[in-house]
């Protein structure tokens, strides 16, 4: 299922392209680590190459893979290298951006496991093996990196009540925002919306996104053009509401798919009244669900918060972000919908 703004999806090579650097930033992540904590890591790079490769079969682009299940870890880094060099010339230059940005937001280790050196210069070196411009990746992986967690951050707060933010900001309540690291694939969340379970949850929900979540060696879609699609041209019977069952199931999936969409419309500000557009879909929908009676209307509110936030956020003028700064740190009643005015 192709996103509904097609500059959001991408083509085969890029995908391949998008895991020949995970792999490259696993493997020298696992070069890196401890004796005692390689065994978890390893474990999660073999499932990753194995689930890339059988992706690669069924794409007809098993060339660029051959030889990384069997190859050793220094012959692994080798292998993804020539295969990026490979992959360069099918990936345009004006496209590396989308691809800096699933690659640090989606590329997650094992639970419990940390990165051994700084996440970011990892990307970065394995963002230079597709373009070979060593600053310009680096530079590029670390804005990406810092405006994607700053978008799931402000998420965090901007999806809380007012009441709730004051407590934050006193100190009284410790909240946990959801980072890249989160533990659920996209994929599984959907099928999980979808009200499965198990491996049959992530085939259907790989299934429905034609590709799946990178997190199993696909997906095709970049920069939280999930959400829009789940909720505009679904082509799963009852995919209207799948993206409601999303917020309801894992509203961590959901804000870390929003923050992206707001880094996109960042980098490509052409696409801001087309993501705008399905926003306002997707808050329809959402609305219509929370007048019924949802198993769980917080995660609902919560997401309807969210997906207004990042309407205000991508249409925003500058005077309104610096007044909704001041929103944020003092948390009063009706102050985003009297900074709205401001833009009529």
């Amino acid at each position: 299922m192709a996103s509904t703004i097609p500059e959001l999806s991408f083509s085969l090579h890029e995908i391949a392209a998008l895991r020949q650097m995970q792999i490259l930033m696993f493997s020298i992540d696992l070069s890196a680590t401890k004796a005692n904590v390689r065994p978890a890591k390893r474990k999660g790079l073999d499932n990753f190459i194995g689930n890339t490769t059988k992706w690669a079969e069924s794409a007809g682009l098993d060339n660029l893979f051959q030889g990384l299940a069997e190859s050793d870890l220094t012959t692994r880094i080798e292998l993804s290298r020539v295969g990026l060099q490979q992959a360069s010339a099918d990936v345009r230059a004006s496209r590396i951006d989308l691809l800096a940005l699933e690659l640090v937001a989606s590329t997650r280790l094992p639970e419990k496991c940390k990165w051994a050196g700084v996440d970011f210069d990892i990307a970065g070196t394995a963002l230079y093996a597709l373009s070979n411009q060593w600053a310009t990746a680096m530079t590029q992986t670390k804005q990406v990196r810092r405006s994607y967690k700053r978008a799931l951050k402000r998420l965090g707060t901007d999806s809380s009540s007012p009441a709730f933010r004051l407590a934050l900001v006193t100190g009284s309540v410790a909240v946990g925002v959801a980072s890249g690291g989160i533990a659920t694939a996209v994929g599984t969340a959907i099928g999980g919306a979808m009200g499965l379970s198990g491996a049959a949850a992530t085939s259907a929900g790989l299934a429905l996104l034609g590709g799946g979540s990178l997190a199993a060696g696909g997906f095709g879609m970049a920069g939280g053009a999930t959400l829009v699609t789940l909720a505009t041209k679904g082509t799963y019977a009852g995919s209207r509401y799948l993206a409601t069952r999303l917020a309801t199931s894992s509203p961590e999936v959901f804000l870390t798919e929003l923050a992206k969409l707001q880094v996109v419309c960042g980098l490509r500000p052409s696409l801001v009244d087309a993501v705008r557009q399905e926003l306002r879909s997707l808050l329809t929908e959402l609305e219509a669900a929370a007048k019924g009676e949802p198993k769980d209307r917080r995660n609902v509110n919560k997401s309807i918060l969210a997906v207004e936030a990042t309407l205000r956020q991508i249409t925003d003028t500058r005077t309104q972000r610096n007044l909704r700064l001041i929103s944020r740190a003092l948390p009063v009643y009706g102050m985003n919908k009297q900074i709205d005015r401001l833009r009529t």
